[in-house]
């Protein structure tokens, strides 16, 4: 719980510095395409925050200087309120044109990410996160004080957004929502919601058909 820490290892004696924070087995740093990481298709729950490993941080720095880093992606805070437990929150969103967005998977920033941020997806990249509140035992809600669910995501104007809630007990909320701006190392909080379970309906209770129409 300390606000330093000192790393200790080898290192090559060289004019510029570059840093990935926190390690990922596999990531590297070259000059094309610059710092090659992977964002989290499944986000760890964290009361009052969002889980460290999501949130990853570059860095650049000159010899005798400090060794900068900047966060690559930005907060998303959603506020439920209720009575039931959470077990998943899944998220997917679409771009300006209607695509849906590459949100987790590998990225690559350029190496003067810090002067010029520019976050390209692998052509790999998935388009859903999904914020894991324990299989089973999930985060409990209170009716009246709401409880925040962070996701990390990349900075990016999106037309639309839709939210997954399973519960415990396996009651599923649905929730859409319009023109979300996700900007790089800031928080970006919802209105608070309450939670309310979709509704089915059994389209054979009056007998079974070969077809159905839903309006």
């Amino acid at each position: 719980n300390s606000t330093t820490a000192i790393f200790e290892g080898e290192y090559i004696e060289q004019d510029v510095y570059y840093a990935i924070y926190p390690y990922q087995e596999g990531q590297y740093i070259s000059w094309e395409p610059g710092y090659q990481f992977t964002l989290p298709a499944v986000q760890k729950y964290a009361e009052g925050t969002f889980a460290p490993e999501s949130n990853v941080m570059i860095g650049k720095g000159s010899r005798g200087e400090d060794l900068k880093f900047t966060s690559v992606c930005g907060i998303l805070v959603i506020k439920l309120t209720g009575e039931e437990k959470v077990e998943t929150i899944s998220l997917t969103a679409k771009t300006e044109t209607g695509e849906s967005a590459k949100l987790s998977g590998k990225f690559s920033a350029s190496i003067d990410w810090i002067e010029s941020p520019v976050l390209t997806p692998d052509a790999s990249a998935g388009t859903m996160i999904t914020l894991d509140c324990e299989k089973g035992k999930g985060v409990q809600l209170d009716p009246t004080e709401p409880t925040e669910f962070y996701f990390v995501l990349p900075p990016a104007t999106y037309s639309s957004f839709t939210l997954t809630i399973g519960t415990t007990d396996g009651k599923v909320m649905l929730k859409e929502g319009k023109n979300l701006d996700i900007t790089r190392a800031e928080y970006r909080t919802a209105s608070s919601l309450p939670f309310a379970a979709e509704v089915a309906f059994d389209l054979s209770s009056k007998g079974t058909a070969n077809c159905y129409i839903i309006s």
